[in-house]
C-alpha cells in the first residue's frame, strides 16, 4: 500500500487544505498516530490520524498500488506497450483513483516479436535491455518501469537516476549485480553487452527496502521483468 496524506478540518470553522506538497504527502506512516478508520472503498482505506510532532489532525489514505499494476495489465492484455511509464504519467485523485496517461510512445504488439526502436522510456525508468541496445522487446520493459515507480514512491526519490545511458546502466548493475549468461540468458548477445561494466556480484536491492515492503511491492512486479535475475 502507498500512504498518502490529505489534510482534513479539525473543526468545522477551519478551512480545508486541499493542496498537499507531494514529498510531504508521501511521508512515513510512522510519523502519524492512527485514531480510527473512517471508511473503505475500491481504491483504498481512509483513517483519521494525528501528526505526532504537531498534534494536527489529518486524514490518511492508504491507496492500493495494485491499481497501477492493474492498469498496466489492462494495456498488455489489449496488446499495447506503453513505453514511457513514469511518475509524471500517473494521475491520482483524492478518491484514490489512479489513471495512466500519455500514450504518445505506445505501440501495439503481437505474439511474434518484431524490432522496435530502443530509444523509448524516460532514462530513469528505462529497462536494462533497452539501455543495452535491444530492439526486440515486449511487456517486460513496462514492468521494469512499474518497479522503478514503486521504488521511487517508497524512497521519495528515483531508484536509478543516471545522467546518461552509461551512468544509468552502471547504477543498475551496482544495485542489482552485473548480469551474465547464467543470471540473464541471452545477455551476451545484446548489442552493447561487450562494454566493460562494473564487477558487482551481489544483488543489493533487498537491503534497500524493508523486507515487508520488498515482498508486498516488488515480488509481484519483478516476476514480469526481463530475463535478468534481479531478485
Amino acid at each position: 500500500m502507498l500512504n498518502v496524506v490529505f489534510w482534513e478540518t479539525p473543526e468545522p470553522v477551519a478551512p480545508v487544505k486541499r493542496i498537499v506538497n507531494m514529498p510531504e504527502a508521501f511521508r512515513s506512516v510512522n510519523e502519524f498516530e492512527i485514531l480510527k478508520k473512517l471508511g473503505e472503498g475500491t481504491y483504498g482505506v481512509v483513517y483519521k490520524g494525528r501528526i505526532k510532532k504537531t498534534g494536527e489532525i489529518v486524514a490518511l489514505k492508504k491507496v492500493k498500488m495494485d491499481n497501477h499494476r492493474r492498469g498496466v495489465k489492462y494495456l498488455h492484455d489489449n496488446l499495447v506497450l506503453h513505453r514511457d511509464l513514469k511518475t509524471s504519467n500517473l494521475l491520482l485523485n483524492r478518491r484514490g483513483e489512479l489513471k495512466i496517461c500519455d500514450l504518445g510512445m505506445a505501440r501495439k504488439y503481437g505474439s511474434l516479436a518484431k524490432p522496435y526502436t530502443q530509444l523509448v522510456v524516460t532514462l530513469w525508468y528505462r529497462a536494462p535491455e533497452l539501455l543495452l541496445g535491444a530492439k526486440q522487446y515486449s511487456t517486460a520493459v513496462d514492468m521494469w518501469s512499474v518497479g522503478c515507480i514503486i521504488a521511487e514512491l517508497l524512497l521519495n526519490q528515483p531508484l536509478f537516476n543516471g545522467d546518461n545511458e552509461i551512468k544509468q546502466i552502471d547504477k543498475i548493475f551496482r544495485m542489482l549485480g552485473t548480469p551474465n549468461e547464467t543470471s540473464w540468458p541471452g545477455f551476451s548477445e545484446l548489442p552493447e553487452a561487450k562494454a566493460r561494466f562494473v564487477k558487482q556480484p551481489d544483488n543489493l536491492l533487498r537491503k534497500k527496502f524493508h523486507a515487508e515492503y520488498f515482498a508486498e511491492y516488488f515480488m509481484p512486479t519483478l516476476e514480469h521483468t526481463c530475463g535478468c535475475n534481479i531478485i
